[in-house]
């Protein structure tokens, strides 16, 4: 019989250590597999683009199949799910979510909770039945549906690691893992950073992106990773300051109990714990010196960056650890009488109370920081206040946002720029709440394993497992990380290790591992455990199915953008059908692809505009192109571009102008700035004799979108004179310059080529007077001033060169340039005072000379 003594001399007996259930056989099997599936998840899913890329989900995916087939095993051979009734309630919640976003409800629940759906759809929405909008919360029920998979395989994961912490030990060995996936990916960043070739990992081209000088790893953006090390570092930290078990003569469970079996023998005892503290922090050594290096790189790299949003977070997530660690030293050192897990309770409140300060901070001033990031926040809190209760589905904010954006913006912004609005739009304020909930109960839950005041060893661990956690939710706010599967397996991780922690810890002090105090297994609680396990399992297996066609289609797509890249680059162009063949590979493997089909039906209606050119029957390739469009509305009823191609495709097949201009109103709904839209738009209002609608829709398509404004302006100027464009729209300085173009040709008359320079020239004036900058002030000045010059416009001029001296007297050129229009204008009394200002400042400038020559013959001449 083992003992341990409590206090000095007060032998306490202690029970026999049970047989530990680990050394099963099969149960041994199942660890090993969760083991290696947890490896190839922290280590090869975000090698793909940060598990992003369709070919990282897929990874991700079939190495959470193996930590699955082991927790089945583990079930089989008698262990348990260690799942509480609170975790199990989560998960199901999270599921039912996305769920309850595809269940057809009925027209009367979707429109009362989504009142949003009546201003983005028409009663009469074409290619789109009613039926299909009103009776489900997703605006596109297949994006909802592609996002399950991956949600999925996160309740897997997240299973996967509860079951496999069986003591404190496996805790630790999955922190080193984090420590080593840390340091492996910060050492790559840094490596590519300086010896990069341009690909990613040295060996993947990417469409669109280039890993570049910063250190990005296999990321596509900085942030994400910064965010990813950011989670871990508090694990470094605690690697680096930890205490060891051994060092700790209480009677923790790494003391051989036997050497204290009575008082007489205190003074061998402690000889006996110094022997034990030199060797245990000798077998430990390598640990701090791996944690030191995972230290120092994780620290240079994310500095290297240029993210601010990654030093920031990098720096909270150290002094959260350490304000933490401090917080319950003063508890333990000075607070004796006060509950310390209400005292760390009341820190980690502050905590995050200090967060959600600094949260409503950044947004009230986001927009010093990043205008669009600002844009993009409040569409987002617009777009929710029109679908409060469950948003907009899960992965429609892509599809969506444009219709509450009412500039132009040349990227898509596929995510909200922040986590937690992205949960807010696609999920409402169902989603949100649970995801809140699920944060609080996970922060209260892990300052558990601080209650006991004579650990030395857990509240270091919990100090890390919180600050991960917090540091996560705190650059979630301001960046969308969570939306990267590399970052969100970390934050899985660290959840679970926060739902094991106060039960493992309790058990240590106990004496024994968890699986060695289980009580044999209930039929009815075996009966569900194995149950969920093989539920898991199959909806693993579910997963991998569905993502393999998205990941066959991936090849095809990728080749398309590069192929796209290459001839955007200069490279020789052909007529298309090498692209047109690419898009309908992807959409072989995956009919559901968005994007490509949205491309190839953008090709197919380009291809037949051309064909208005040429002697061909249209009918053939219209009635395809309807077919595209349509199936496109049909997987995405938001996507704006699928009623622009039906209605073109309508104009070629001789259909109603007013069913063209419900499908263009349409798409206009869909998306408020879209210059194509808008210029077919007006032509068909002049086809209705509607020339107020005209001019409205022709305004907008003239400056709203810069894209097709070159196009427009030619259309345009087809349509009415150039002094007719002038007055009836204005127009500014970037569609002003491409009429100035079209008209400064010899073929156009010396009038017209006046009339616009001029209103050229006004417009860089007027900008000029708003630039913040003064070099970009005298950049537009000096471009008004060679428009002028092109139209020999003297007393323009004149006018330009007078601004620029304001902004800079005493520069030479100018003071001489307005001496000479002087000149020429005869004012020969002004021309000498800028002449007598030229001689101060630079009295040798052979220039200086030639003017004085010029005024003094001009004088004469006068004279005369």
């Amino acid at each position: 019989m083992f003992s341990a003594t409590r206090g000095k001399h007060q032998p306490v007996p202690m029970r026999p250590l049970a047989p530990s259930p680990g050394r099963d056989p099969w149960i041994t099997t199942g660890h090993r597999c969760m083991d290696l599936s947890l490896l190839a998840v922290l280590f090869l899913a975000p090698l793909v683009l940060g598990g992003r890329h369709p070919h990282g989900r897929l990874v991700l995916m079939v190495a959470v199949l193996l930590g699955s087939i082991g927790v089945v095993v583990k079930v089989v051979a008698g262990g348990r799910l260690r799942l509480t009734v609170w975790t199990l309630a989560a998960m199901l919640f999270c599921l039912a979510i996305p769920l309850l976003q595809i269940v057809p409800v009925g027209p009367g629940w979707v429109e009362h909770a989504a009142p949003g759906i009546e201003k983005l759809f028409a009663e009469d929405v074409p290619l789109v039945s009613t039926s299909q909008l009103h009776n489900s919360f997703s605006l596109s029920i297949l994006t909802t549906r592609r996002a399950l998979p991956i949600l999925v395989t996160y309740l897997c994961l997240l299973v996967i690691v509860v079951c496999r912490l069986e003591s404190i030990k496996d805790i630790e060995r999955v922190l080193l893992w984090l420590v080593a996936t840390a340091l492996t990916l910060a050492s790559v960043a840094l490596l590519q950073a300086s010896w990069g070739n341009g690909l990613f990992l040295w060996l993947y081209d990417h469409p669109s992106r280039q890993p570049g000088t910063i250190p990005r790893g296999p990321f596509q953006n900085e942030n994400h990773l910064s965010s990813l090390l950011a989670s871990i570092l508090p694990a470094v930290l605690y690697f680096l300051f930890r205490v060891p078990k051994a060092a700790s003569p209480g009677g923790g469970p790494g003391v051989n109990r036997e050497d204290r079996q009575s008082s007489d023998h205190q003074r061998s005892d402690h000889q006996h714990f110094r022997a034990r503290r030199f060797r245990g922090l000798a077998a430990g050594d390598w640990q701090r010196l791996v944690a030191a290096i995972a230290c120092v790189i994780v620290i240079c790299t994310v500095f290297a960056t240029p993210s601010r949003g990654g030093a920031v977070v990098i720096a909270f997530s150290a002094l959260l650890w350490f304000a933490l660690a401090l917080w319950r030293w003063i508890g333990v050192r000075y607070l004796r009488d006060f509950s310390l897990q209400l005292w760390m309770r009341i820190g980690v409140g502050g905590c995050v109370g200090l967060l959600v300060v600094a949260a409503a901070a950044l947004f009230t001033e986001v927009h010093r920081l990043s205008y669009w990031r600002a844009k993009i926040w409040s569409v987002d809190y617009a777009i929710w206040q029109d679908f409060p209760l469950l948003g907009i589905g899960v992965g429609n904010h892509r599809h969506v946002y444009r219709a509450y954006l009412d500039e132009y913006f040349p990227q898509t912004f596929s995510t909200g720029e922040s986590s937690w609005l992205q949960l807010l739009v696609e999920t409402g304020s169902v989603g949100v709440s649970l995801a809140l909930l699920i944060v609080v109960a996970t922060l209260v839950h892990t300052t558990q394993a601080f209650s006991n005041p004579t650990a030395r060893w857990s509240p270091l661990l919990g100090c890390a497992v919180l600050a991960g956690l917090i540091a996560s939710c705190a650059h979630a706010i301001g960046d969308f990380p969570w939306h990267i599967p590399a970052c969100f397996v970390v934050v899985l991780v660290l959840a679970a290790i926060a739902i094991r922690l106060p039960v493992l810890v309790k058990v240590e002090q106990a004496g024994h591992s968890d699986s060695a105090c289980s009580s044999p297994v209930r039929r009815p609680l075996f009966a569900g455990s194995l149950l969920l396990a093989i539920g898991l399992l199959a909806g693993n297996a579910w997963s991998i199915v569905q993502a393999v066609p998205q990941s066959q289609a991936a090849w095809a797509w990728d080749d398309y953008r590069r192929l796209v890249r290459d001839r955007e680059a200069g490279e020789e162009s052909a007529d298309g059908s090498a692209e047109i063949a690419l898009l309908q590979e992807t959409l072989r493997y995956d009919p559901g692809h968005i994007l490509a089909r949205i491309k190839l039906t953008h090709r197919l209606t380009a291809e037949l505009e051309r064909q208005a050119f040429q002697m061909q029957d249209p009918k053939p390739l219209a009635e395809h192109v309807l077919s595209q469009a349509a199936t496109l509305a049909a997987i995405c009823p938001s996507e704006s571009r699928s009623y622009l191609y039906a209605a073109t495709a309508s104009a070629r097949l001789g259909g109603a102008v007013e069913l063209q201009q419900r499908m263009l109103a349409q798409s206009q709904r869909l998306r408020m700035v879209d210059g194509r839209v808008a210029l077919r738009m007006g032509l068909n209002a002049i086809m209705l004799q509607d020339q107020v609608q005209a001019d409205r829709q022709f305004k907008i398509a003239l400056e709203a979108d810069p894209s097709c404004r070159e196009h427009v302006v030619q259309t345009l100027a087809m349509l009415y004179s150039p002094e007719e464009i002038l007055r009836r729209w204005n127009p500014t300085r970037e569609p002003a310059a491409l009429l100035f173009a079209l008209v400064d040709t010899p073929a156009q008359s010396q009038e017209s080529r006046q009339i616009v320079g001029r209103h050229y020239c006004n417009q860089l004036v007027v900008d000029a007077s708003r630039a913040p900058s003064l070099e970009e002030q005298g950049h537009l000045l000096a471009a008004a001033f060679r428009i002028a010059q092109r139209i020999d416009d003297q007393d323009l001029m004149l006018d330009v060169v007078n601004r620029r001296i304001a902004l800079r007297p005493r520069r030479v050129p100018l003071l001489l340039t307005r001496a000479n229009l002087l000149l020429q204008l005869g004012e020969v009394v002004n021309a000498r005072k800028d002449l007598e200002t030229c001689r101060q400042i630079s009295p040798r400038d052979e220039q200086v000379r030639q003017l004085a020559y010029l005024i003094d013959q001009a004088k004469v001449r006068r004279l005369r």
